[in-house]
Parts: C-alpha cells; sequence; structure tokens
C-alpha cells in the first residue's frame, strides 16, 4: 500500500509546531495530487472542492508558510 503524501507532509507541519487546519489539509491534498503547478487561483478553486470556507487569502498565506524556512532552518544560518 502506497502512503498518502498529504498525510505525510500533514505530520511534518505538525511536528515543525505549524497549526494545521482543515484548509491547510484540504491545500495540501490538492498539491499533493497535482499532476501540474497550479497558480494560486487554481489552488483555491480545487481546495474549495474540498472545504467550501477556504478563501483565497487563505491560499497565499498557506503558501508562504510552505515555502518559508522553518524556524529551526532559520537559526542554522
Amino acid at each position: 500500500m502506497k502512503a498518502d503524501p498529504a498525510l505525510a507532509m500533514t505530520q511534518a507541519l505538525r511536528d515543525g509546531g505549524v497549526r494545521v487546519t482543515r484548509q491547510r489539509e484540504a491545500l495540501l491534498k490538492v498539491l499533493t495530487e497535482a499532476q501540474d503547478h497550479p497558480d494560486a487561483a487554481e489552488l483555491h478553486r480545487r481546495a474549495r472542492t474540498l472545504d467550501d470556507s477556504l478563501s483565497l487569502a487563505t491560499v497565499y498565506r498557506t503558501c508562504l508558510l510552505y515555502t518559508s524556512p522553518s524556524p529551526r532552518d532559520r537559526t542554522r544560518s
């Protein structure tokens, strides 16, 4: 049985001290299942099928969160 990458990423975020909301879980699911490179508007459209409370602002904030170095990584530089 193949491991679910969204679950692994969710656990990694939690281990890093990030609060994983249902909106963030929806975005992770969309990202890990994407066969392309969707922009924020497309991520929003796809993730809204999983959680209709998701706003475009949340997509942008979450993308920033996922691309920012963790506090642990920032202290290593």
